[in-house]
């Protein structure tokens, strides 16, 4: 069952979605993320899937994009309505089921995103405005920022979810001391990540 769940709107920031994907899956391990609905079986009532998988994940990662809480519908009967406004929006049942059911909801502003203010959120999703949530920049600070993201995770994930030794998690500590010598910045869940990790460096280099 995959540990961390990938919820974004195709329309907003796709790309960027796969891009994260690929990093996430490299790190954590193959099986370990949910990204697209293209992975519900035909007939399967995608509603019931998703809450299904959702309830069974530790993290739903939530990438917010400009046009994250704009996208309208452009056909049918509900042309003109925003997306985020229905009950049946797909974005929006995973959002729910997270925050109902205790699952971790880790929010990611993209491409210059604000977090939507709490007059663009339904009721059901207003505690997202209050989610502190990091800025991650394209261009060349891309990496560096999915680097920062990896180990947040790592320290919001409980142990047996974490990355093995090996490379993976030698990339993680080399990370870390990068980040420790370009700035610093770490909240106290990547404080004790970063012990810990530094600790393992000395192992492995030892």
């Amino acid at each position: 069952m995959p540990t961390l769940f990938i919820s974004y709107r195709r329309e907003d920031s796709s790309d960027i979605a796969g891009r994260l994907f690929d990093s996430l899956e490299d790190h954590f391990g193959e099986d370990s993320v949910y990204f697209d609905v293209d992975s519900i079986p035909f007939g399967a009532d995608y509603r019931d899937h998703i809450r299904d998988y959702i309830k069974k994940t530790q993290v739903l990662i939530a990438i917010i994009g400009p046009k994250w809480a704009s996208v309208e519908y452009t056909k049918g009967p509900k042309a003109g309505t925003r997306r985020i406004e229905d009950p049946e929006d797909l974005l929006r049942i995973e959002l729910e089921t997270a925050l109902n059911h205790g699952v971790r909801v880790y929010p990611v502003l993209v491409s210059g995103a604000k977090m939507p203010s709490v007059e663009e959120l339904p009721s059901s999703l207003r505690q997202l405005n209050s989610l502190n949530a990091p800025e991650m920049p394209q261009g060349r600070a891309f990496r560096q920022s999915v680097e920062h993201l990896l180990l947040h995770l790592e320290s919001l994930l409980p142990n047996d979810a974490r990355i093995p030794y090996g490379e993976a998690r030698v990339k993680a500590i080399n990370a870390l001391k990068l980040k420790i010598n370009i700035d610093g910045e770490f909240n106290a869940g990547s404080l004790t990540l970063a012990a810990g990790l530094l600790k393992e460096s000395s192992d492995i280099e030892g």
